[in-house]
């Protein structure tokens, strides 16, 4: 089914109700944009959301488990899939909502270009999310296989359960860069002290992020609105200015 059609259906079915309340597992990533984006979507309809955060992998192990959330916001669509095939996620509900973009944030820039200090003598910690549970992570791995530089930093990682812990290192200074989420750098905004480098999207599999509704729950007036309202074009404009790229 079009997705436009089903969120249409959704609205026509739940319009001229009271507000609600939508329980939203969303990646680490995604945790700030979505409690910015949850004040205009509690101010313009009412409704209120209720957001826990942490790495894809970890939520879609508490989904698994039968944790009561409403809607799974993914850093990636290949989790959405998984839930999908496994009986645990509403096909017609599934809607890419960001595409994110990884760089590589250095505590140091007296580097001729901010990109070297992966090559550079003065590079003690490197931090990543964990490739195994977190989507930027693996994205992270992927640029470090394709410079070539894998079994060389591999004993310099530094890895967060999450791309939002990976972050926290760098901007602790316990790590001296890190290959992090734009959106984040954004949040925190660059230091004096610091450089960034965006990497080509050429080095990385796409981080496309996908929200699905988990099954199970019911499909109410509240879903129905926050469903059209992360489509509207202010909407993707927020996202895109806190750093992800257009979405599809």
């Amino acid at each position: 089914m079009n997705k436009v059609i089903y969120i249409m259906m959704l609205l026509f079915a739940f319009s001229g109700v009271k507000a609600g309340v939508v329980k939203v597992a969303v990646a680490s990533n995604f945790s700030k944009p979505l409690h910015l984006i949850a004040k205009k979507f509690k101010s313009q309809t009412g409704h209120e959301l209720l957001i826990s955060s942490a790495s894809t992998g970890k939520l879609y192990a508490q989904i698994k488990r039968g944790a009561p959330y409403d809607i799974f916001m993914s850093a990636d669509t290949k989790t959405t899939d998984r839930l999908i095939a496994e009986g645990l996620a509403n096909n017609d509900s599934q809607y890419t909502y960001a595409l994110g973009q990884l760089v590589l944030l250095s505590n140091h820039n007296d580097e001729v270009d901010c990109k070297d200090i992966l090559k550079g003598k003065g590079l003690r910690y490197l931090s990543i999310a964990n490739p195994n549970t977190a989507p930027y992570g693996l994205a992270a791995q992927q640029v470090l296989v394709h410079l070539g530089l894998w079994e060389t930093l591999e004993s310099k990682l530094v890895m967060g359960e999450n791309i939002a812990q990976a972050m926290q290192f760098v901007v602790s200074q316990n790590a001296d860069a890190g290959l992090v989420a734009l959106s984040l750098v954004k949040s925190y905004g660059l230091r004096s002290n610091q450089c960034m480098w965006p990497i080509p999207l050429t080095m990385y599999q796409e981080v496309k992020q996908s929200m699905v509704i988990v099954k199970g729950r019911q499909v109410n007036h509240a879903i129905a609105d926050f469903y059209a309202f992360m489509a509207k074009d202010s909407t993707k404009k927020m996202i895109s200015d806190l750093g992800y790229s257009e979405n599809p």
